[in-house]
């Protein structure tokens, strides 16, 4: 395993300060080639935002993303873009969340609106919109997201779309149209192994 491998790796194991601290030497790596440095880049910010560090990662996805955008790398800038957009999400603003998946959207049309693409900036429209109360536009957004991801093979994206419309459906009052989402969403996520996915629909559907 590589040690860009490594340094995710303890991230998804929850091992945040560890992550940080192994993309940051990777950064300060004299051997390690721009676009590689700008991996570990990618990867501090999640290490970063999961954190609660939330203006370092704003910083570094801001940066990484002016980067792309000056190099004419559109696929690279909307990456950037999706991920400040997440940070701003955590961070608790909404309203900066929503300015950066909107702007996401335009690079994604640019590039040819590939569906995984689509099917994941929609979710994050619908998710954010639900929380701004914005309910017509987060049940399209949703539904969008929810098309868009049934055309890929990502059943990650098909699961949170399944799950985001049961949330909707909730936040209306239709405890019963909830379920069905969730029980779908839930079914999706078992087949393909994703605890993390199965827990939380779990605590939904069956809640203490």
């Amino acid at each position: 395993m590589g040690a860009l491998e490594e340094a995710w790796t303890l991230f998804t194991e929850d091992r945040y300060a560890e992550a940080e601290q192994a993309f940051r030497q990777l950064i300060q790596d004299e051997f390690w080639s721009e676009a590689e440095c700008d991996q570990a880049r990618f990867g501090l910010g999640y290490a970063l935002a999961f954190s609660d560090q939330f203006s370092e990662a704003r910083e570094l996805y801001l940066q990484l993303r002016h980067k792309a955008s000056c190099q004419g790398d559109g696929g690279a800038e909307h990456r950037a873009l999706h991920q400040l957009g997440m940070v701003e999400r955590m961070a608790g603003d909404w309203l900066a969340a929503q300015h950066c998946f909107e702007e996401e959207a335009q690079l994604i049309q640019a590039l040819g609106a590939p569906d995984l693409s689509v099917a994941i900036n929609a979710y994050e429209q619908g998710w954010v919109a639900l929380h701004l109360n914005q309910m017509e536009r987060s049940r399209l957004w949703l539904g969008r997201s929810l098309e868009h991801a049934r055309k890929t093979a990502d059943h990650v994206a098909v699961g949170c779309a399944l799950r985001g419309l049961g949330d909707w459906e909730q936040r209306q009052g239709d405890e019963r149209q909830a379920a069905k989402y969730w029980m779908a969403a839930l079914q999706v996520f078992e087949a393909i192994g994703n605890v993390q996915g199965v827990s939380g629909l779990q605590l939904r559907l069956f809640p203490p």
